[in-house]
């Protein structure tokens, strides 16, 4: 019995001196240490018991305090609270107009759901479809509004906005036309081709300026032409592709 109080003591006295940090504060991290005494042992959590007392040291700038967090409440003297100099900011003062009524809305014909009602619809031959209204285009997918849209007409295609209408051919060329006021303008995707802008009574005979809607129908067999619907007002003509 006495052999097993006397063993608890020698382990209590081994476990102890272990377990202090008295000097070991500026030992660092001791991996064969059940308990630490760097300045990191508050963050992990591992410090020995007599951390605080045995290790205290000078508050410094940072987020890590040697120094326990009761005590940072009277680490101010009483001079250095009589060199605290107390500074009230001012509202900023304003003059003229409140922000607000200074804010610039956004152009109806680019907010998608605006009630505006767009100039022309065209699928180019890579299946990618475009809605045109006024200075913009958008590009739609088979959900909604591509993010990145909508984007000027001007910077893409060359053409300043509105357009009138625009249509791609059902062949296997896919051209794609885009047509405004007096003139026409083919893509190949969305390069322009050589020698465009043209007029649209050389492309197109007997087609009016300033058409309001137009497309492509494919031809019937394999003898058969394409034909492209042109709209005006309340007029309608057709005209055979070759």
């Amino acid at each position: 019995m006495k052999f097993l109080i006397l063993l608890c003591l020698v382990l209590a006295t081994c476990f102890a001196a272990e377990e202090t940090c008295k000097g070991r504060c500026l030992s660092g991290f001791d991996p064969t240490k059940k308990c630490q005494c760097d300045r990191m042992c508050k963050y992990y959590g591992s410090c020995c018991i007599d951390f605080d007392n045995a290790c205290r040291t000078k508050i410094a700038r940072g987020d890590m305090f040697d120094v326990p967090d009761e005590d940072l409440t009277t680490s101010v003297t009483q001079t250095e609270e009589s060199n605290v100099t107390v500074t009230t900011a001012l509202p900023p003062t304003t003059t003229g107009s409140s922000p607000l009524s200074s804010t610039i809305s956004p152009d109806p014909d680019a907010v998608t759901c605006s009630g505006r009602t767009f100039d022309a619809f065209m699928q180019l031959k890579n299946g990618s479809i475009y809605a045109f209204r006024g200075d913009y285009f958008f590009e739609l997918n088979d959900k909604s509004v591509v993010p990145g849209y909508p984007k000027l007409i001007k910077d893409v295609w060359g053409i300043s906005g509105p357009i009138d209408a625009a249509f791609t051919r059902i062949n296997c060329q896919g051209k794609s036309y885009i047509f405004k006021d007096t003139k026409y303008w083919r893509f190949d995707g969305d390069v322009l081709d050589e020698d465009y802008p043209r007029d649209i009574s050389v492309g197109f005979e007997k087609i009016p300026d300033n058409i309001n809607a137009a497309f492509a129908i494919p031809a019937p067999g394999h003898h058969g032409k394409e034909k492209v619907y042109f709209f005006k007002g309340n007029k309608c003509c057709n005209r055979l592709l070759q």
